[in-house]
Formats: C-alpha cells, sequence, structure tokens
C-alpha cells in the first residue's frame, strides 16, 4: 500500500557492531573484535566474508521490498566497504537509496564516505537551536558526502513534531526523514 503512494522504506542498519552474544559472534568469531559497547566487526576488505555476509543480507532485504538503507554510523565502517555494500545492494535494486547517518563523526572521520555511493547524509539539523553557528559547518561536512538529508526530530524522539522542525527539515534537505515513533498512533 505505501508504494502505491510513492512512498519508500528504509531499513535502519548499523553495520559496525552487534550485540556480544549474538548469534552470529558466536558463529563466526573471527569476524569480530570485541569492545565495551558490543561486538565490532573487524572488516579486513571489500571482500571479506562479513562483507559478503552483509551484501546477503541487503539483498534479502531488498526482496521482502525494503527501498533503502539509513546507514547509522557510516563513519565506522571503511569506505571500500560501503562502496562494496551499495554496488551490490544496486545490482539487486538500481534504485535503491542509501542515507548515511554519521552523527558524533569528526572531519577526518569522514575522509572517503565522499566516494562510496551514497545518495544522501543526515545533518545533525534535528538538534540544531535555531541560532548556534555550528550548523554551517555541519551542512558543508555533510555536503561533501552527499546530497543533504535531515530528521524531523532526533532519532528515538516519541514526542510530536513541531511545524518549526518539519519546516526547518525541508528547508534544508533534499530528503527528510520523520521516525515512525514521531508519527504515533494514528488509529483512532
Amino acid at each position: 500500500a505505501a508504494h502505491g503512494r510513492d512512498l519508500s522504506f528504509l531499513l535502519e542498519i548499523c553495520i559496525d557492531r552487534i550485540a556480544p552474544d549474538a548469534a552470529l559472534a558466536a558463529l563466526h568469531p573471527d569476524w569480530f573484535v570485541h569492545a565495551d559497547d558490543g561486538a565490532a566487526f573487524c572488516f579486513l576488505s571489500e571482500v571479506d566474508p562479513a562483507t559478503e555476509w552483509w551484501c546477503e543480507r541487503l539483498a534479502a532485504w531488498q526482496d521482502l521490498g525494503i527501498d533503502g538503507f539509513r546507514c547509522e554510523a557510516a563513519h565506522r565502517v571503511p569506505a571500500t566497504v560501503w562502496a562494496r555494500l551499495i554496488a551490490a545492494a544496486r545490482q539487486t535494486g538500481p534504485a535503491s537509496c542509501f542515507v548515511a547517518s554519521t552523527f558524533g563523526a569528526t572531519p577526518p572521520d569522514l575522509v572517503g564516505l565522499e566516494h562510496c555511493g551514497f545518495d544522501f547524509a543526515l545533518t545533525s539539523s534535528c538538534w540544531w537551536d535555531g541560532v548556534a553557528p555550528w550548523i554551517v559547518d555541519d551542512l558543508d561536512r555533510i555536503g561533501m558526502i552527499a546530497a543533504v538529508a535531515t530528521l524531523a526530530v532526533p532519532p528515538h524522539h516519541a514526542g510530536p513534531v513541531s511545524g518549526r522542525a518539519l519546516s526547518l527539515a525541508g528547508f534544508l534537505g533534499n530528503l527528510w526523514i520523520l521516525n515512525a515513533s514521531a508519527v504515533g498512533d494514528r488509529t483512532e
């Protein structure tokens, strides 16, 4: 029904880490380095087994109707891995959309992401107070990766969306994303 209304489904993926007790970590311990925040994938190259596993996962999700992916912490994955994953996904679905999320990244963290094939990169504008000058630098950095996209509200926001937030998202970005949790229950 959503596709019939020209809506697309983006799946949020976090490919740099998984829960330390995940079955995949036990099945392939050589793919991971364990840290305090979970088991981090140890990507060795764009053709290693972990990268190929991710190519298969993305293709499976595309076969289920997923139109694209919001790539959480894109700066924590080697650019060559992203280039391989995006190219493989576009073999399955040429119109697949990839959105880089780089919240908290420093300028050196972003090096290389501009050549990976991302369609959009998210700004931090959903946290902007409307006054602070950091937004200009943020837009410049993010715009070097791909076309600017914005979130209408911060991730995991559960309250209503303000008109100001929607206006800002529409003004700043070529694409804006509204989290399903921000929409609320509309069954009444």
